[in-house]
Order: C-alpha cells, then sequence, then structure tokens
C-alpha cells in the first residue's frame, strides 16, 4: 500500500497553516495597550504613569525609561543584565524583573484574569 498525498491532504494542511499564522498574529493585535505600570523596589509598591515621558532612578545605578508608553530599564549595574535584556514592554501583563536588585516591573491591565480555565 502506497502512502500517497491528496489534493484534499495539501488542502488541509493549507487550512490549518493558515488558521494558526490568522491566530498567531492576532494574539499580538489584540493584547491592550496600558497606561499605567507597577513599580515594586524591595517589597514597596508604587505607580508609574507611562504615557508620559520620563526617567526614573532607582537607586544609584538601576534607571528606567518611559517612552511614548512603554517602559525598560535603561541602566543596570547587575551580573547579567537580564533585565536591560528584555527590552520596552507596553501590553497588559508584561513585566521586567531584576532578582538580583529585588526590582519588578509590571504593565497594570484593566483585566481582572489574565485568562479563564475550567
Amino acid at each position: 500500500m502506497k502512502n500517497k498525498l491528496t489534493i484534499l491532504d495539501f488542502a488541509l494542511v493549507s487550512v490549518i497553516l493558515a488558521l494558526s499564522g490568522y491566530l498567531f498574529l492576532m494574539s499580538g493585535f489584540l493584547s491592550k495597550k496600558a497606561s499605567s505600570a507597577i513599580l515594586i523596589v524591595n517589597g514597596t509598591e508604587s505607580d508609574i504613569d507611562i504615557s508620559k515621558d520620563a526617567a526614573i532612578n532607582v537607586g544609584e545605578n538601576f534607571k528606567i525609561k518611559v517612552k511614548s508608553g512603554k517602559i525598560g530599564v535603561f541602566s543596570s549595574d547587575c551580573p547579567k543584565q537580564t533585565c536591560k535584556h528584555v527590552g520596552w514592554i507596553s501590553k497588559s501583563g508584561e513585566s521586567i524583573v531584576c532578582v538580583p536588585k529585588k526590582i519588578l516591573v509590571k504593565i497594570k491591565g484593566k483585566e481582572k484574569y489574565d485568562a479563564v480555565s475550567r
């Protein structure tokens, strides 16, 4: 018995690829941009308005920049600088964490839950 691919097989694969591509692209577009973020330093929480450009110094060598509705770590002296390499965040639920400095920056969202599972 030979395994031959038919036109229906190609059609099915094409439909599945098109649908998955569409869902992938729409997941990025459906994420809501937020106008504020939460900055937590050693357990102390404060709100940041990310609709206005600003530069925030946290301690001596940790700087956060807010620009055009995005927020990111501009400079840090922690060993791996993973927090700096995250780049800009702007969508609800995104976060930047610096474990050595005990700093968390998280974009606030209007949604109460990230997802619902049953």
